[in-house]
């Protein structure tokens, strides 16, 4: 007897990937096998232009699914600081986040902000954001998780645990060395913009590989490596002459290379540029406005020999792959339904997270006596102010309320380590 999917899959006599017993690479093959090309370029680019105005109902991205075969479709939602969807409950910072120093607020940040964005009907949320915070000016600095690579690396593990705990694919990013905003022309309400030279959008980041390794990516590889992250998403600027959704050094030598990565990248919002580039050294899915990977432009390279059809696949396989880790073809679709979400507990813990975040750091010589008993006290490993700050074991009665489908933990690859 095989194991059937309760979800949408269901049928394993007619859809063999189906069974749960496989793994979710030998799912992804069958699948991949059965479908056909037209099927297969469907699925690389997005299909929603007015989600990313964020308004209540919408999703910021949607990749359609294919009903003949069971695949779902993916629903993506913003952000670091809450589900970008009409009216969320407004969570700190993650530069608060990041002065807390403490993975259980991390965490919790990342629980809350998955059980909205899952109770809005999302199963991918952009977050959390690692780039160094090198500078004050950049637009997105208080979107990430500080200016150390290390605790900003092992908090935004914490993060992406709590947060695929709650059967959500957390996405990190930018990915990578976007640092800095410069000048430039914005869209209301769009991510696009026109920028000059020095923008965000445009700017030539020359970095050394030493760089790169000590400052720019350390928090990115304890994101993959140690907090198992779904879902990359590459950034628009270029990185020593190649744009970061066609880099070849960090995309297939470090990313997938190095690190292992085994889930998908998807671009940031406009972030596509070459499409032949893009296929060879690039993204999976090019996510919107999904003009680099639309399907006349995907086999016009396939039919000039410019990208292989392997390549080509590689790039499906990622993304059915990740959908099978995280059970999204083995649970009932998550519904749109913002009624359902708790309020109050959700703005309790921000204001928890946020209090936790009010750390006051002063030089002290080790093993003097200070002055005075300081105001609050910060534990790394439980992470409460002991002055104030609620007690560890409301923080778990918080996360308990929404528990994860039974099995293997919603979000957790199988075989993957408890902490």
């Amino acid at each position: 007897m095989t194991a059937a999917a309760p979800g949408p899959c269901a049928d394993v006599t007619q859809r063999p990937w189906c069974n749960t017993d496989l793994s979710p690479d030998e799912r992804a093959g069958l699948l991949l096998a059965a479908m056909t090309q037209e099927e297969k370029i469907s699925l690389l680019a997005g299909d929603d232009l007015i989600g990313v105005a964020g308004r209540e109902g919408t999703h910021t991205g949607t990749s359609r699914g294919i009903e003949r075969l069971g695949i779902p479709t993916l629903y993506f939602s913003d952000g670091p600081v809450g589900p970008r969807q009409g009216q969320s409950t407004q969570m700190p910072s993650p530069m608060s986040v990041a002065s807390s120093f403490s993975r259980s607020s991390a965490r919790l940040d990342g629980a809350v902000i998955a059980t909205e964005a899952k109770l809005k009907g999302n199963d991918v949320v952009f977050a959390p954001g690692v780039n160094w915070g090198r500078t004050p000016l950049n637009g997105r600095t208080f979107e990430y998780l500080g200016e150390d690579p290390h605790p900003a690396g092992e908090l935004a593990a914490a993060y992406i645990d709590g947060m695929q705990d709650r059967g959500v694919i957390a996405n990190v990013k930018h990915f990578a060395v976007n640092n800095r905003e410069g000048q430039g022309l914005s869209v209301p309400e769009s991510p696009l913009g026109a920028g000059i030279d020095g923008s965000r959008l445009l700017v030539d980041a020359r970095v050394s590989e030493r760089a790169l390794r000590e400052l720019y990516l350390p928090a990115f590889e304890t994101a993959v490596t140690k907090g198992h992250v779904g879902t990359v998403m590459c950034s628009y600027n270029r990185i020593n002459g190649q744009y970061a959704c066609e880099n070849q050094h960090l995309l297939n030598d470090v990313l997938k290379g190095e690190w292992g990565f085994d889930g998908f990248v998807l671009t940031d919002y406009g972030a596509g540029k070459n499409p032949i580039s893009s296929l060879n050294n690039g993204p999976d899915l090019d996510i919107w406005p999904g003009i680099t990977y639309k399907p006349v432009e995907v086999m016009a390279a396939l039919a000039t020999s410019r990208v292989s059809e392997t390549t080509m696949e590689e790039h499906v396989r990622r993304i059915l792959r990740t959908m099978f880790a995280f059970g999204v073809f083995d649970r009932a679709p998550y519904l749109d339904d913002a009624s359902r979400i708790p309020v109050d507990r959700h703005h309790e813990a921000a204001a928890d997270i946020e209090a936790d975040g009010m750390v006051l750091l002063r030089n002290q010589r080790v093993g003097s006596t200070p002055d005075a008993p300081p105001a609050g006290r910060v534990d790394p490993d439980r992470g409460r102010h002991r002055s104030r700050g609620r007690p560890q074991q409301d923080r778990r009665r918080i996360l308990r309320r929404h528990p994860s489908p039974r099995g293997h933990p919603a979000g957790r690859p199988p075989g993957t380590p408890w902490r």
